[in-house]
């Protein structure tokens, strides 16, 4: 408790000296803000979206601002008087307008564009424009990327689309610095980030818990928010991780027509076919459909007899029955199906010394499933959504999210257990996962001033009802299904039913359902033009009226509260280009009590530091140092074998780079690199100060893509990459090695009129590399495609 008691005083006296200091910065900045005006707005598309990228500037001067991914625009320590205002982007009509701007004034004023957002999207990709968009809803907030006090990637659809995705793991590659997207047995997709595992558990910001991401054609961009985000995403035991955030924002309805259908062909037999129809259903130009489809058939690569078949149905309506109210309806419907994949384990190696993956006799082209083993079921994750925003008046803003998520995983998986190491006994996992969570979010935006100090606040609340339940059966020592020779070929099971009932069955059952409530507050104050300051906190409140786990053991009900602060600044050393930034976060997650014990939430915390650049629309870069300690972690009592204590500590520490360049029309970089240090610091003994299972010290990814801008050849492009991972452990005992890879792609593609082709390369020096769950990935591989917009 002492233990517990030091954490809490650390952490108060940091709130109380930033808090202080904060006072102190708000009385001297009233004292010495500048006799200038401000002038503040948003440029939006015909069909009301937000236009990114348009330049706004005051005619015959130097003074001017790029709207942000929100349309956002500010144009600071401008003198008093009269100027022509202008909005303008390559490609599009220029807008003028006439202001007048007194002594101290902050005027606001909008721009409304004559061209629509899917018009604008074109524009931009033609003009070279797509540099990193501000995020969309990892603040919450209208912020735009030199303001924000943390660190986040964007991948934008057009990257997406160029890297030929037709997986979730594939998305991720056009996240910069994002190199270790791998996907295990299960089909569970999973990003390691500072050191911790990331899942894909958030759609458009709310918990959604996907595990798979789902398929790629209703991205519009991903967004992943790096270090503990518990105070606008909760706890990290069921929604976010102490290493980020994975949100998926999906495309939406606008004001305009788009028919739009593509055909794939790849290696190994892969077809993938997809369509996106957008549609005004209303004379008044005020309701909006869209619909995205996609059908994919994917065999497996190491035995193409075996097939993965995917599809997607996402309708999207949007309604707006008046300037200041919009409605929006959506569903996302994804079902899987294919046979039982392989899950390696080391179950039954002798790794008294340290093993390498590549010393074992296992074929890397040998499927060591069975492909009769399969369910008549398909895998199913189902979302349905509604959204209501209404502007309540300038700069005021009230939004409401309703969102069901309904995920049924039936189906299996085939694990190995080692008698020796040429003889691999296989065994079966049957099992039945159904996941049912209801996620309401009401957010309250708002920008105000007190004396001349200018303020952006969030005040939201989120509550979310959750319930899980899986039931099946295992097989397991001593009578596996059967054992195979590695070193000779081997025949299928001749009868599935049969092999299971002679195995030594085992059968399980989980059920738990918990409740969240949190109730948060953010506002990033202004306190100069180029210093802004960010102060929130969140509390959540769990309730878990008890469950029963694989044992069958049955804990009674438990509430845990947990409080999670975050404190951030940011200053604009060269105003408009670079800016200095810095951060305390936290995370929590609740913990479970035993037959015998209670415990306290798990706590994440978080200093982070940085410096992030924009060279006008050219190049922007963020490089940030971070130190990430977990406390009150549960482990094993080393003198009573019956208890487990609650001072476990573990520590990452690294570096992450990230750069977006258009050095030239049409030209396009991402590159990001990552160093991370994480080890158990006071743990159980075997795995004292070792490295976790799946972090390697060294990440490294690069996407460059170059489009001829005129003549002839206007429309050819080529593109190429590479994806480095540097070893790392399949287990915390960091005796089981998963060697470094580097895997280089490539693309060349041509648009032409309505028409794009594009074909793209995959591995193409055929290393035989394998991920950190001990799966050999694919080889070689190509994907032809051709897409056509009317």
């Amino acid at each position: 408790m002492l233990y517990h008691y030091s954490i809490r005083v650390i952490l108060v006296n940091h709130i109380c000296q930033f808090v202080c200091l904060l006072s102190f910065l708000v009385v001297g900045s009233s004292a010495l803000a500048q006799q200038n005006a401000s002038i503040r707005g948003a440029v939006q598309t015909a069909d009301g979206k937000p236009a990114a990228f348009v330049s706004v500037k005051l005619k015959g001067t130097s003074r001017g601002s790029i709207a942000d991914a929100q349309g956002q625009f500010r144009i600071d320590r401008v003198k008093p008087g009269t100027y022509t205002l202008t909005a303008s982007l390559v490609g599009l009509q220029t807008q003028e307008k006439m202001v007048t701007v007194a002594v101290g004034e902050i005027m606001t004023t909008d721009f409304t564009l004559a061209e629509n957002n899917e018009q604008l999207q074109e524009v931009t990709i033609t003009a070279g424009r797509t540099l990193k968009p501000d995020s969309r809803q990892l603040s919450r907030m209208p912020i735009k990327y030199l303001d924000d006090v943390q660190a986040y990637s964007v991948a934008t659809k057009e990257v997406i689309r160029e890297i030929g995705a037709t997986d979730f793991q594939t998305a991720l590659r056009a996240v910069p610095g994002a190199a270790a997207a791998t996907t295990d047995g299960y089909g569970y997709t999973t990003l390691y980030l500072r050191g911790f595992a990331v899942s894909p558990n958030f759609r458009n910001g709310l918990f959604n818990n996907t595990l798979t991401g789902g398929d790629p054609q209703s991205i519009e961009q991903i967004e992943v928010l790096r270090g503990p985000a518990g105070t606008l995403f909760g706890s990290s035991g069921t929604a976010a991780s102490y290493g980020g955030v994975i949100n998926k924002v999906t495309k939406t309805a606008f004001n305009g027509q788009l028919y739009e259908g593509s055909l794939a062909l790849g290696s190994y037999g892969l077809t993938r076919a997809t369509a996106d129809i957008n549609t005004v259903l209303s004379q008044e130009n005020n309701v909006f459909f869209r619909l995205n489809v996609a059908y994919q058939v994917d065999p497996f690569w190491q035995q193409t007899s075996a097939k993965q078949k995917d599809m997607l149905v996402a309708p999207v309506l949007v309604y707006k029955p008046s300037d200041k109210l919009q409605l929006k309806l959506e569903a996302e419907l994804n079902s899987s199906q294919y046979p039982y994949k392989f899950y390696f384990l080391t179950d039954g190696l002798d790794l008294s010394r340290p093993r390498n993956i590549r010393d074992l006799p296992l074929r890397y082209d040998r499927y060591y499933g069975d492909q009769q083993f399969r369910n008549v079921k398909p895998v199913t994750q189902n979302f349905f959504a509604g959204q209501a925003q209404y502007t309540l008046s300038s700069g005021w803003k009230l939004t409401a999210d309703l969102q069901k998520t309904m995920y049924d995983h039936t189906n299996g998986a085939f694990f190995p257990y080692f008698r020796s190491d040429t003889l691999m006994a296989r065994d079966y996992y049957d099992y039945d996962y159904q996941f049912d969570a209801t996620t309401a979010q009401l957010n309250l935006n708002g920008q105000f001033r007190l004396g001349r100090i200018q303020n952006n606040l969030l005040v939201g609340v989120n509550v979310q009802d959750v319930q899980q339940a899986s039931q099946g059966r295992y097989s397991a020592t001593p009578f596996h299904m059967d054992t195979i020779n590695l070193a000779r070929d081997f025949v299928p099971i001749a009868n599935p039913t049969t092999a299971r009932a002679n195995a030594n069955n085992v059968t399980f059952t989980y059920l738990n359902q918990f409740r969240s409530t949190g109730l948060y507050v953010a506002d990033q104050v202004d306190l100069t033009n180029r210093f802004h300051v960010l102060l929130s906190l969140r509390y959540d409140w769990y309730y878990n009226p008890g469950y029963a786990d694989f044992s069958r053991q049955n804990p009674q009900p438990y509430r845990q509260g947990a409080l999670s602060p975050k404190l951030g600044a940011v200053y604009q050393l060269i105003p408009e280009k670079l800016s200095l930034f810095g951060n305390y976060s936290t995370g929590f997650n609740n913990v479970a009590p035993t037959s015998l014990q209670t415990f306290q939430p798990e706590f994440s915390r978080q200093w982070e530091g940085g410096v992030k650049l924009a060279l006008n629309n050219i190049l922007t870069g963020t490089l940030s140092y971070y130190d990430i300690a977990i406390s009150n972690v549960v482990r094993q009592s080393p003198t009573n074998q019956q208890l487990r204590i609650q001072d476990g500590t573990r520590l990452s520490r690294g570096i992450d780079v990230e750069v977006v360049a258009n050095p030239l029309p049409g030209w396009r970089i991402l590159a990001g690199y990552g160093y991370n240090n994480s080890q158990f610091e006071r743990a159980d003994e075997s795995v004292q100060g070792k490295r976790p299972a799946g972090v390697a010290p060294h990440a490294a990814n690069l996407w460059t893509t170059y489009a001829v801008q005129t003549g002839i050849l206007r429309g050819l492009g080529f593109g190429f990459g590479f994806n480095h991972y540097a070893q790392n452990f399949n287990n915390d005992l960091n005796t089981f090695v998963i060697p470094a890879y580097t895997v280089l792609n490539a693309t060349v593609f041509y648009n032409v009129g309505n028409c794009r082709f594009s074909l793209n390369g995959n591995n193409l020096t055929n290393q035989r590399y394998w991920n950190y769950a001990g799966l050999p990935q694919k080889p070689i591989n190509w994907l032809a495609s051709l897409s056509v917009r009317i």
